[in-house]
């Protein structure tokens, strides 16, 4: 090995390390490109994935046909893209286990198709009565510019008592745009509480006063078409939880906190998302937040019978339907050309429907 002695042999090497490193951050800095007409939506995922700097699990068909066509972008707006093209949302998720060892475990099993028995799921937007109907910020000002990744929104931490693991992971899934595993017989009593920070910061932070690990991925969730009845309403059509189903294995069951609690969670994230926006953007999406959540109080305080008959007659309204016509136009672009034309169809069957039955 002498011959790496050589002045001239060992810069050599250096220069081509920093050549090959000078070619890696150049390429992966122009972002994400894919170019994709009717391909399995694995394939899709599997170039993402070699151009991202995160893992991406679903619960899509992988077979699905996707056509896309994605140039140099923000892996954020690509993987947007690849949601709407596939009618589905993204978010984060986080395993939390008493050691790195379960973590990489159970990721492995809900890579594999579900967690085992033993397991808790916090689910983003899950539970806690009707507020789950109020479109979130991030839908109403949705309007197909860049995104940002959702891992790095702030996490306005609130104390609770007692101070256990899974009721602070509880509160995540209303603070934040995230869903939580952990196994249901490990729930610690945290000594300290995570100051405010970022959500992947906040996680880390909570696994780390639990004496445990905590292992981070991209959820790639399939959602139902939204049709305009008051079945498929609400958190499927927009970038809440998954419907209310239990998403890859874990028991979701009641929320930990209270309802007075809840409602001050969602408040308070709304007013924090309200805060993160463009101060252009805030008054008008505020104005619309306010107005939506006057509606659906009010909807709320009514009997069952007449509850069903007014969220009815807000879905068949026009002016609704044309405010969730424009949110969704705003994701046309990001559409292939045969799904833009299916949509333009959907749109005026109903409007035909519409027209058929008013008097």
């Amino acid at each position: 090995m002498n011959w790496l002695r050589s002045p001239w042999i060992s810069g050599t090497i250096v220069l081509l390390v920093l050549v090959n490193l000078a070619y890696w951050a150049f390429f992966h800095s122009n972002g994400v490109t894919l170019n994709f007409t009717q391909a399995p939506l694995r394939e899709v995922i599997l170039s993402f994935e070699r151009q991202a700097p995160v893992r991406v699990q679903t619960n899509i068909d992988p077979e699905t046909p996707i056509t896309i066509y994605v140039q140099n972008a923000p892996w954020p707006d690509a993987l947007e893209t690849i949601a709407v093209v596939a009618e589905g949302r993204w978010f984060p998720g986080y395993i939390l286990a008493p050691n790195p060892a379960d973590a990489r475990a159970a990721l492995a099993d809900w890579r594999a198709g579900s967690l085992p028995e033993g397991w808790r799921q916090f689910q983003v937007g899950g539970g806690g009565g009707g507020g789950w109907m109020i479109p979130s910020v991030a839908d109403l000002a949705y309007d197909g510019e860049k995104l940002h990744d959702p891992r790095q929104a702030r996490w306005p931490v609130q104390d609770v008592e007692p101070r256990e693991l899974h009721r602070l992971l509880d509160q995540g899934r209303f603070l934040t745009d995230a869903s939580f595993w952990v196994p249901t017989e490990w729930n610690p009593t945290l000594a300290r509480l995570p100051k405010d920070g970022s959500v992947r910061e906040v996680a880390r932070a909570l696994a780390r006063e639990a004496g445990g690990s905590v292992e981070e991925f991209i959820i790639l969730a399939g959602r139902p078409q939204w049709t305009g009845s008051p079945q498929t309403a609400g958190v499927n059509a927009t970038r809440g939880g998954p419907g209310g189903e239990s998403f890859r294995g874990g028991g979701g069951g009641r929320p930990l906190a209270t309802p007075e609690e809840i409602e001050a969670w969602r408040k308070l994230k709304t007013e924090t998302d309200l805060a993160a926006l463009p101060a252009e953007r805030r008054a008008t999406v505020q104005k619309e937040v306010e107005e939506m959540r006057s509606l659906f109080e009010e909807i709320r305080a009514l009997p069952l019978e007449q509850r069903r008959d007014r969220i009815t007659a807000l879905m068949d309204n026009p002016a609704f339907q044309e405010r969730m016509e424009q949110r969704e136009a705003a994701r046309d672009a990001r559409r292939s050309p045969e799904q833009r034309l299916q949509r333009y169809q959907r749109y005026v069957d109903r409007k035909r429907q519409m027209a058929q039955t008013q008097p």
